[in-house]
């Protein structure tokens, strides 16, 4: 008999959690699944109607879809109207068993709570994880992005080498503690950071003056069917993400800050950073720089103009629709030879980054693997809408290298690949 695998519930199967799901399932292990409703609710006066189906309902039957022959079990989240929101969870596919109550959860392992926001996150852990609740001793359980990191005592996660996450000393703790994996851009400004701590090694923390983090946030997942605003908003001085940032690379800690805005974007937010050294850098370690990113497991580098359409087409010339892709896109530049300043710039895929960086964490807490043996396994073994993860990282950046779409055969992939694209204005 082999070794039975880790029953993980995914509490928040939208947008984030059915993409965990997604890496998840492709490695064999199924998870359970946690949603609160299937349909839009629209409240009119005194009387509650059920529209259209929610987008993110429409993602997980393409899960599910995609999985044919793996039988996901979901629960429907607390609250009213639960017969409702059962029977609508049935009727679209989605085999739902009942309340989360009904949940088996004296053999779950891990619970990743992906639900939307951090009050969702504070009910769950008061009523379905604190000790004396489900179990005697809790449950396990970890939260994702914007959830408050007091439920975790602020332990982050983020499976970026070269982080604390990476510190043989920390093994244990990641494998035995609860854990927040960080947000999207703290993955993307994370994994640039560590590459370049890597390439410059030991003499990194001397040598940077002052990092300056500008993040250029899209307005709202995409397909959402919100309407587009026509301007940004206000660009605002905010310490945005630094804790999480100085957490995973102690390296970086006092050395930056940030500027926070939203633009009319949907699809990714738009990351600067700029690196001030204290010294001219040499054109030669630059180079070094860009080709650990582009060596690098878990991003995409190009020379070429970093924008989201580009990235979009050569996505969907990867197999990977709607520019749903994992893995952050960077590009590198120095403003003149051998100065003192640099420049990264970067697309972050908010609907998907965290996912095998959360499955890295499911592995470590569930399976008992080493951070190294978790990355490893996931990059590997682990799959992207059906494909390897090294097929969509080399693919796109091959694409990109050898771009050469007019804006007409633009437009024709994206029509047949986005799904709310509509052409230009």
């Amino acid at each position: 008999m082999g070794k039975a695998s880790p029953l993980v519930l995914i509490n928040g199967a939208g947008t984030v959690g059915s993409r965990m799901a997604d890496v998840l399932t492709s490695l064999g292990i199924t998870p359970l699944l946690c949603k609160y409703k299937a349909r839009e609710r629209i409240v009119d006066g005194d009387e509650v109607k059920w529209g259209d189906l929610q987008f993110s309902t429409v993602e997980l039957q393409e899960l599910y879809a995609n999985h044919s022959s793996t039988k996901f079990e979901l629960f429907a989240a607390r609250g009213s109207l639960l017969e409702t929101r059962v029977t609508h969870l049935n009727d679209v596919g989605l085999n739902c068993k009942g309340s989360i109550d009904d949940a088996p959860w004296d053999r779950i392992d891990l619970v990743i709570d992906a639900s939307p926001n951090s009050g969702v996150a504070w009910r769950n852990h008061n009523e379905l994880y604190a000790p004396g609740k489900k179990r005697d001793r809790g449950v396990p359980f970890s939260v994702q992005g914007g959830h408050d990191s007091r439920l975790v005592d602020s332990l982050f996660f983020a499976g970026i080498p070269g982080t604390v996450v990476d510190d043989p000393e920390m093994q244990e703790t990641y494998q035995s503690r609860n854990a927040k994996v960080v947000s999207c851009n703290t993955h993307a400004i994370t994994t640039a950071l560590a590459l370049l701590r890597g390439v410059l090694a030991e003499e990194f923390p001397d040598m940077v003056d002052y990092i300056d983090l500008s993040f250029d946030r899209r307005h709202q997942d995409p397909n959402m069917g919100g309407e587009r605003p026509l301007f940004t908003t206000g660009l605002e001085e905010k310490d945005y993400h630094l804790d999480e940032l100085f957490s995973l690379l102690p390296a970086t800690d006092g050395r930056a800050g940030s500027d926070v805005r939203k633009n009319t974007s949907e699809y990714f937010h738009n990351v600067g950073i700029i690196v001030d050294f204290r010294e001219a850098i040499p054109r030669r370690v630059i180079d070094r720089y860009k080709v650990a990113i582009a060596s690098y497991e878990r991003a995409i580098f190009t020379d070429g103009p970093l924008g989201q359409e580009r990235v979009a087409v050569a996505a969907a010339e990867a197999g990977i629709m709607d520019a749903d892709i994992p893995f952050p896109v960077y590009r590198v530049d120095q403003p003149k030879r051998n100065s003192r300043k640099l420049k990264i710039h970067c697309l972050t895929p908010q609907r998907s980054i965290v996912s095998p960086s959360t499955v890295d964490h499911i592995l470590m807490r569930t399976e008992g693997l080493t951070f190294r043996e978790a990355f490893d396994k996931v990059n590997t073994q682990g799959c992207w809408r059906g494909h390897s993860f090294g097929h969509v990282m080399n693919s796109i950046q091959d694409n990109l290298s050898h771009y050469a779409h007019t804006s007409a055969s633009e437009e024709e992939i994206l029509r047949g690949a986005m799904r709310a694209y509509n052409g230009p204005k």
